[in-house]
């Protein structure tokens, strides 16, 4: 039996999404599957941008059933000696379940506030009794801008952790 391009293709999307293929034979509506894509594979000479949106829309189904995101892997047949690159086609619900930048940046800041907080605890001149300005003038300054850094942070941490429980 011949190995068509087609079936080289789906090997070389399945492996890209580290995954398997499912053979044209066996009642899966997906042609590959992998931790977190599944993927319907497309190696054509002419496709529209109608009909590569009907694909994309059917993947981002096939895809929420299974909990993964759904993709397109189209690639353009032009012939021998043409060898143009894989595309991924998604929708945009898909991209932005793959990149919640709002939730990643809360983290982010989240974490940047624990790790500064944790700083300031540790440095024990944050735990020294208030140093006076006529006695030491360059503690009493840092142990001001301590205070009020812990305080922002601190403010800010509640914040982060209120916006969490909503």
């Amino acid at each position: 039996m011949p190995d068509h391009l087609w079936k080289q293709f789906e090997r070389a999307v399945a492996e890209l999404i580290g995954g398997s293929r499912f053979p044209a034979n066996s009642g899966h509506a997906l042609d590959c599957e992998g931790p977190r894509f599944v993927a319907q594979c497309k190696n054509v000479k002419e496709l529209s941008l109608s009909r590569l949106t009907e694909l994309a829309l059917i993947a981002e189904g096939q895809g929420a059933q299974r909990k993964k995101a759904g993709i397109v892997a189209v690639k353009l047949r032009k012939g021998a000696g043409y060898s143009p690159p894989t595309l991924i086609v998604m929708t945009d619900r898909v991209f932005a379940q793959m990149h919640p930048a709002a939730e990643a940046t809360a983290s982010d800041v989240r974490g940047f506030v624990e790790r500064e907080i944790a700083k300031i605890e540790s440095d024990e001149r944050f735990h020294y009794p208030p140093a006076s300005t006529d006695v030491n003038a360059a503690l009493a300054l840092i142990q001001v801008e301590m205070k009020a850094r812990m305080g922002a942070l601190r403010s800010l941490k509640a914040l982060l952790d209120a916006e969490a429980r909503t």
